[in-house]
């Protein structure tokens, strides 16, 4: 059983430990040395500064910095990486002066790459050991140039290694971790921060002149936030990290940036902040427990701006780390399905790059360039997207309403808006907003017009606007799209709202999380109970509960025998409340970890030493209790997390805790009331996140080739499968339609809950005609040919349209519920699979007034009809 120490409070005597300043981006300026100063002041014992030295190509100067502000007043380890500014100016001359400060702990702890010394490597290449720590340092060069024997030089620096405490050091962050203004592209190094993170090694850098600190991450790449993420605690795991920027150790600070307040940030300093720079000192005790830290700003010693603490257990050549917590159930297939339209001429726009005019009422938009280049907007001004949804898929679709000329590539972000304003020429145009990172749109195929394009999935992009605090469902989104740096002169040309009376339609797909909390109680006296260490005795009668001494040393067990957590659930928060029922003494630390199988059994049948436990979470109780009050245990969401993903655990299921005393703790109790004692005893608080069940879901199927939609003349059968229209259903005759998707993705015994077809209006037609919708009763459609037409069919009941309503042109129609038609074919039919074809045709109903509504073909738009499916397994 692993155990991990959960406290503000480290105890005493308990551990040596070595003090750590990160710094970046110094200079050696006054600035430079008030950080300096503060360090000293703090305590530190090792600098770590992730590059960018003196800024001045002074080499011997920064080395007088360096024993002015360090060497000098006693203090003797430094490491460094480098930076750009430094590659640039000479960095062999720096490495000499580093070189001649180097400590003799650090040159015998400190390995270059294989067959290298590291005195030839310092500043690029670095694996360093001081005391409890393992430092490993990449130049800026190396991560540029060297990203994948950067990646195996981590791995190798950390694998099978004994330190408790690891860092991976660089000067350059990924843009989407760089909260600031500048600096904000990625350069792909993710793969060396899933290195650090795979090994539980947090990961520093500098280079944007500010501060920020991450939420625990559990995917760099994916910015996923660890289920475990508690606020300012650090559970460093072999799966876990998080990211802290330091740059201003004497320049900075910048302004916020695009990715300011993202949701993977936990803590950032800025301009909005203040005018000071500061350094990280971090506190890391010698075999494990809690290191603090804290970032302090303005003259030393500094004002603390932050503070949080970390654990670690990534130990791998002695215990063996925990298993991971179950990764958050993904997303199911499928979700919910939602089109936004345009609602105003307004809601597009241009804006000429170099005279900034805007334009709104343009009959279509250039992308992007109309006799100069220009930036398009788009605002779609009620998004009825929940607080809290993911975005799994969304898509802009174009028709084209010029073939435009070049192959041009274009850029697409969002405004990073709560509430996207309209457009304006006062103080919001497409260039006043602030972005959020961009997909890039390569237009090198030529355009058809009347067709539809589609952009590439800005599911990412709109994430970004859906993790602001401040979205609510219904508020506005607009984006806005320019040239791509590198980009060819030249355009493709799309129909605005003020052209076709849609513009740019957006098409979303998402699912929700839902977020539950629970409070769970004890049933009867037995649910509690006390059990000696020495004799082994069980008593379920007491009317307290001594954590953990009561005449010697005992062990505590909970139960609560009903819990009501769903199989794929994620807890992210379980804490146990104790009742104070006397005073205690002493500032003991207990270990608390939970039965580890799928329904614990009471305590009769077996004694809380005879469980096999979870890993567990070492609580130091260094504040006194009073009668009455109610004290909370550190977040145990790990351990429960280790139960709730067995196999044998499902809703309703009982949960227990076993409370012993830690390694190492000084003696004293505290001491809670039992079941027996106040009627109720300890009590459990559980906040958990589960996402829709996969057993309803959404999908949308489209036309894949010309020839899936054709028109059969009812008195001749002659077949057209090349029209740019479909007459329903007349065209100077009668006609049947077919439309004939060739894939749909519906498992073998599924429900469908409804089911529609899209029309998009290519003219208005005439009439009040009234059609007649059947699908072809096969396991797997035919394609429509000469000898298996749409009357060639044998077909199922049919659902009727009332067509009396006009239609307008570029506007889509939906038909009724089909969902009815689509189960006999489903129920029906034995050889159906996911992924067969399903044909529908379309005909005059009995009794209908002759007339036609006329819809796009796929060789109209490039679309056609779409078929949305909701279904149930």
């Amino acid at each position: 059983m692993t155990s991990r120490l959960v406290t503000s409070l480290c105890l005493a005597g308990v551990a040596e430990s070595l003090k750590i300043g990160f710094v970046g981006d110094s200079g050696y300026g006054s600035d430079a040395t008030n950080t300096y100063e503060i360090m000293r002041d703090r305590g530190v014992e090792l600098v770590l500064q992730n590059g960018d030295y003196d800024y001045r190509n002074d080499h011997s100067g920064w080395g007088d910095f360096l024993d002015t502000n360090w060497h000098d007043k006693g203090k003797k380890h430094v490491l460094m990486s480098s930076g750009n500014h430094d590659i640039e100016r000479n960095f062999d001359n720096y490495r000499s002066q580093l070189l001649s400060r180097l400590s003799p702990e650090l040159e015998s702890n400190c390995k270059g790459r294989k067959g290298k010394d590291f005195k030839d490597d310092y500043g690029r290449w670095g694996n360093c050991v001081l005391d409890d720590v393992r430092i490993v340092l990449l130049g800026w060069s190396e991560m540029k140039d060297d990203l994948d024997e950067a990646v195996s030089f981590i791995k190798d620096s950390f694998t099978g290694t004994p330190e408790h405490w690891r860092i991976c050091m660089w000067h350059r962050p990924e843009g989407t971790y760089n909260p600031g203004d500048r600096h904000t592209s990625n350069y792909n190094s993710f793969s060396a921060y899933e290195a650090c993170r795979e090994h539980g090694a947090l990961t520093f850098s500098g280079h944007t002149h500010l501060y920020s600190r991450s939420k625990l991450m559990s995917s760099y790449s994916r910015f996923t936030v660890s289920p475990l993420d508690d606020s300012d605690r650090l559970r460093l795991t072999c799966g876990t990290s998080f990211a802290l920027i330091n740059g201003m150790a004497g320049k900075g600070p910048d302004d916020p940036g695009k990715y300011f307040g993202e949701r993977h940030f936990r803590k950032s300093y800025t301009t909005d902040d203040g005018r000071d720079t500061g350094a990280v000192v971090c506190e890391f005790p010698d075999n494990g427990g809690v290191a603090s830290c804290d970032f302090f700003v303005g003259d030393a010693p500094g004002d603390r701006f932050d503070s949080f603490e970390i654990t670690s257990d990534c130990k791998e050549s002695s215990t063996p780390s925990p298993p991971s917590p179950p990764s958050p159930p993904s997303p199911p297939t499928g979700g919910h399905q939602l089109t936004v339209r345009l609602t105003s001429d307004s809601d597009d726009c241009e804006e000429k790059v170099t005279s900034g005019d805007l334009s709104r009422s343009s009959s279509d938009l250039e992308l992007t360039q109309e006799r100069q280049q220009q930036l398009i907007g788009i605002r779609w001004s009620s998004v009825d997207l929940p607080a809290g949804a993911t975005v799994t898929e969304a898509v802009i679709d174009f028709t084209c309403d010029e073939e435009g000329s070049g192959k041009p590539i274009v850029d697409i972000a969002f405004d990073r808006s709560d509430d996207s304003e309209s457009w304006s020429s006062s103080s919001s145009k497409p260039s006043d907003r602030r972005l959020t990172s961009s997909a890039t749109w390569s237009l090198s195929n030529s355009w058809t017009v009347g067709r539809v394009y589609s952009s590439p999935d800005l599911s990412d992009q709109m994430n970004e606007v859906l993790s602001r605090s401040g979205w609510r469902s219904g508020n506005a989104m607009s984006v806005v799209i320019k040239k791509a740096s590198g980009s060819d002169d030249g355009a493709r040309i799309a129909e605005s709202r003020d052209g076709n009376g849609v513009g740019p339609v957006l098409r979303i797909t998402y699912h929700t999380t839902t977020v539950e909390d629970i409070t769970v109680r004890l049933s009867s006296g037995s649910d509690d109970c006390e059990e000696k260490v020495g004799s082994g005795s069980v008593s379920t009668g007491s009317t307290d509960l001594e954590m953990t001494d009561d005449n010697g040393e005992q062990l505590v067990g909970i139960r609560w025998p009903s819990v009501d957590i769903p199989r794929g659930a994620i807890v992210t928060r379980a804490v146990i409340d104790f009742t104070c029922d006397e005073d205690g003494d002493g500032q003991p630390a207990v270990d608390i970890a939970f039965d580890r199988t799928g329904s614990s059994s009471s305590w009769s049948s077996r004694k809380p030493s005879e469980r096999s436990l979870t890993s567990s979470t070492t609580w130091s109780i260094a504040e006194s209790w009073r009668p009455g009050s109610v004290y909370s245990s550190p977040n145990l969401a790990w351990e429960v997390n280790e139960v709730i993903s067995l196999s044998g655990w499902s809703s309703g299921n009982s949960l227990a805790a076993v409370i012993s005393k830690s390694s190492g703790s000084p003696s004293g109790k505290r001491v809670a009331e039992s079941f027996n004692g106040n009627g109720v005893g300890p009590v459990l608080r559980i906040t958990y996140s589960l996402l829709p069940s996969s057993s309803t879901q959404s999908l949308v199927v489209r036309l894949t080739s010309d020839s899936d939609d054709c028109e059969e003349k009812v008195t001749s059968g002659d077949l057209s499968r090349s029209s740019s229209d479909l007459e329903l259903t007349q065209e100077r005759q009668q006609q049947l339609i077919g439309i004939r998707w060739s894939s749909v993705d519906l498992p073998a015994g599924a429900t469908v809950t409804e089911a529609v077809i899209d029309f998009t209006c290519d003219e208005k037609g005439s009439g009040n005609p009234v059609v007649d919708i059947a699908f072809d009763r096969s396991d797997d459609s035919e394609s429509w040919s000469s000898s298996s037409k749409p009357s060639d069919r044998r077909l199922t009941s049919a659902a009727r349209w009332s067509l009396s309503d006009s239609w307008t042109v570029g506007r889509v129609y939906s038909s009724p519920d089909l969902s009815d038609q689509m189960n006999e074919v489903l129920s029906s039919v034995s050889g159906w699979r996911s992924g067969n074809a399903m044909s529908v045709v379309i005909k005059k109903a009995s009794g209908s007034d002759n007339g036609a509504r006329i819809a796009e073909s796929r060789d109209g738009n490039g679309v056609g009809p779409v078929l949305r499916i909701t279904y149930r397994k």
